[in-house]
């Protein structure tokens, strides 16, 4: 499967919009004879499926037309499209939609989007229901993200209409939430409450959750929470991110919206779409997940095993080069760099040498390079990426950081921040190593002390 984004303007300004880089770029529309090229393109394999997207996809202004293609290459490659929507322009349309094009519409608050918007959305939505295409061929989606608390409206829709599935996801950090990007961790720990009261909403009301992409790591749930989540959604899990796939209407094409900086292909340099999928995976997919391998997914089996990329790639440092970018409604220019802890020539002899983790083997550090990005409650992360592949997140308040670059202490504070982090690993790795002791009963022993195994030891037997 992959997406086409056919415009690259909307109708709304969703504070958490992930293709929010896109839509600040020049008006992209595309034409049809384009569109008929990428189809051409996406028939070439079994992996024809197609998306619909934007911007708002409605808002084309040969709309009619991309349907009616698209129906046209369902028809001829035996597959199926799902077109991608808000739902506020949609409802002229309807009798076009073909029986193999299915929809999501995406469901925002009325608190967040023009009384006079919301309104069309639910006249499309009274007619999808008019026709008895809920749970069929339409399908409604909700984005939670980190300033909306109230989703009653959603449950509002779901029982006005009787919805017994309805596609969700946890936003990766986008559009007003770019800075949020700067600290995973912080991020999923203030959205797992969140979620999980979204959960039980959804089990009260009989309505199941199909995962989207935006999904918090298991690792973040207690076991409590986790048997909520699999109740609510019929098996939570997170898998390894591969490419969705979102092209654009100049034939570039990135791994997703979420990803977007990281750098796009030309789909007319491949063969077909496997091809795109196979190169967007081992050159973006795979550098960003091992550099997604920060705090808790340092010693994660699942993230070795690539069963989990770490939360999504959005946070990794290989889809934010040069740094996170501020919101702005009008300009995507503005760029807030990470704090970063330059390296030194010693501290790359001393790691070298693969000595003993101690507080006197740790890095001598270089000032910090300017560029402090400021987070809630006038707190600052500042990002120490170490020569073990690691990167070390300080999190203290803005009045904490500046009184110790004042007094000359941040460094020695760093230091001694890596030190104990090291040690705490050292001590982890220490006590799995010890060996699990196993008691075997045999039959013929005469006493508990006969006989005693230790795995990866010697056999101690009297009586032998």
């Amino acid at each position: 499967m992959a997406n086409i984004a056919i415009i690259n303007f909307c109708n709304l300004k969703c504070e958490y919009c992930f293709a929010d880089d896109m839509i600040h770029e020049k008006s992209k529309v595309i034409s049809l004879d384009d569109y008929r090229k990428m189809l051409e393109f996406m028939s070439r394999t079994p992996e024809n499926h197609i998306g619909i997207i934007g911007g708002e996809p409605t808002l084309h202004p040969q709309f009619e037309d991309i349907l009616k293609e698209t129906n046209k290459y369902c028809r001829e490659v035996n597959t199926s499209a799902t077109l991608f929507t808000n739902g506020i322009k949609l409802k002229p349309f309807i009798p076009l939609i073909g029986d193999r094009i299915g929809l999501l519409v995406n469901c925002n608050s009325p608190k967040f989007v023009p009384s006079n918007l919301y309104s069309e959305m639910i006249s499309t939505l009274d007619k999808f229901n008019e026709l008895s295409m809920f749970d069929r061929r339409v399908n409604i989606g909700c984005n939670i993200y980190p300033t909306l608390d109230d989703y009653s409206y959603i449950w509002e829709l779901v029982d006005k209409y009787h919805i017994h599935h309805i596609r969700h996801s946890v936003v990766s950090p986008g559009g007003k939430f770019m800075h949020m990007r700067n600290d995973k961790e912080a991020y999923y720990l203030s959205m797992k409450k969140k979620y999980i009261d979204f959960c039980k909403d959804a089990i009260k009301h009989k309505c199941e959750l199909g995962l989207d992409c935006g999904r918090i790591p298991e690792c973040y749930f207690t076991s409590e929470e986790r048997a909520i989540a699999d109740e609510a959604t019929h098996g939570y899990h997170v898998d390894f991110c591969e490419p969705v796939i979102d092209i654009t209407s100049d034939f570039k094409a990135v791994s997703c919206f979420g990803a977007y900086n990281a750098g796009s292909v030309d789909i007319r340099d491949f063969n077909n779409i496997m091809e795109v999928r196979r190169y967007l995976t081992a050159n973006m997919s795979f550098p960003a997940a091992k550099a997604n391998c920060t705090g808790r997914c340092t010693t994660c089996k699942k993230h070795d095993l690539m069963q989990c990329s770490g939360g999504c790639l959005g946070f990794s440092p290989v889809c934010n080069p040069g740094g996170i970018k501020e919101y702005n409604n009008n300009s995507s220019e503005k760029v807030t760099p990470i704090v970063n802890i330059a390296k030194t020539d010693e501290s790359e002899e001393v790691i070298n040498k693969n000595e003993e983790v101690n507080e006197n083997t740790v890095p001598v550090l270089a000032q910090p390079e300017v560029g402090v990005v400021p987070v809630p409650e006038a707190r600052v992360l500042v990002k120490v990426p170490a020569e073990d592949g690691i990167t070390y997140t300080l999190d203290m308040s803005k009045s904490e950081f500046e009184k110790l670059e004042a007094n000359g202490e941040i460094q020695e504070y760093i230091r001694k921040y890596i030190a104990n982090e090291r040690a705490k690993k050292v001590a982890i790795i220490e006590e799995e190593k010890k060996p699990e002791e196993v008691v075997i009963d045999l039959e013929d022993k005469k006493s508990d002390d006969d006989f005693h195994y230790t795995p990866g030891g010697n056999v101690d037997n009297k009586e032998c």
